[in-house]
């Protein structure tokens, strides 16, 4: 069977089913590589892609997933926060908090703050100032 012929035949009518705007085999590549982050090595993916480079797999076809970049921030938040990449798991948002983008902005902005007071005290420390005197 022709990729045309069964683009119009199989995908097109798939894509209704399932209301996708759109259903090609590059959208299908690009799932399979996005969804393979959490399940194989970089490698694994780049290999099953036949990318010659890693790069073309990470930068080209996997996409971020707002899961994984609300995991990052939170892991992010408790280092900072002095509870390691092993403390307590952050909780998920309520819908009374304004929904994830602004827990996420929120998380970022104490994250940030904390980081600038630490960064402070660091360079006192080495500078042989102390804290009172940088106030």
């Amino acid at each position: 069977m022709d990729s045309s012929n069964y683009r119009h035949q199989v995908l097109h009518k798939l894509a209704e089913e399932l209301e996708l705007p759109k259903l090609t085999f590059q959208v299908i590549r690009r799932t399979i590589a996005t969804l393979g982050k959490t399940k194989g090595h970089v490698k694994d993916i780049q290999g099953m892609m036949r990318h010659t480079k890693a790069s073309t797999t990470t930068d080209v076809y996997m996409q971020s997933l707002e899961p994984e970049v609300r995991s990052a921030i939170n892991s992010i938040y408790d280092e900072l926060m002095g509870n390691g990449t092993t403390g307590p798991v952050s909780p998920e948002p309520s819908a009374a908090s304004g929904g994830p983008r602004s827990q996420n902005k929120d998380v970022v902005a104490v994250a940030a703050q904390e980081a600038s007071k630490e960064s402070h005290r660091a360079i006192t420390r080495t500078s042989g100032i102390s804290e009172d005197d940088a106030n």
